[in-house]
């Protein structure tokens, strides 16, 4: 057995972190993608192109969903939630998942807001989406 010259936590991180590397380089395609019509959207990555953005109403995220769909980038599946729901798109090689950030109340023009609706424990509130359209 030969002896490696790290030790074998070390080790196993090296070997995670060379597999998330590998993840990572897929999704220079979508990501690319992303820029290009949204330059603006804020853009983090774990095995997915996770994309977030701020949003007043339904109708603007209606819209990006349309320009990716224009642009071959079609609704997978959607993760319903009443405080923050996520869009996941099929991009080249990776999910695009899209996550609205609502405007708040006090922002000029918003039309959504969080409003507590109870508690499952003190510490858990539970949250409805309210959008005034």
């Amino acid at each position: 057995m030969s002896k490696s010259k790290y030790s074998v936590e070390v080790s196993d991180k090296i070997t995670y972190l060379r597999e998330r590397l590998v993840e990572v380089k897929k999704t220079d395609e979508d990501v690319r993608l992303v820029k290009e019509l949204f330059p603006d959207m804020h853009i983090w990555l774990d095995k997915d192109v996770n994309c977030a953005f701020q949003a007043k109403s339904m109708n603007e995220v209606k819209n990006i969903l349309k320009i990716f769909a224009k642009n071959g980038v079609m609704l997978d599946h959607f993760n319903e939630s009443e405080s923050s729901p996520i869009w996941y798109l099929k991009g080249k090689n990776v999910f695009i998942c899209l996550t609205p950030v609502w405007s708040d109340e006090k922002t000029e023009g918003a039309t959504c807001r969080l409003v507590q609706v109870g508690e499952t424990t003190v510490t858990y509130p539970k949250y409805k989406l309210v959008c005034d359209e």
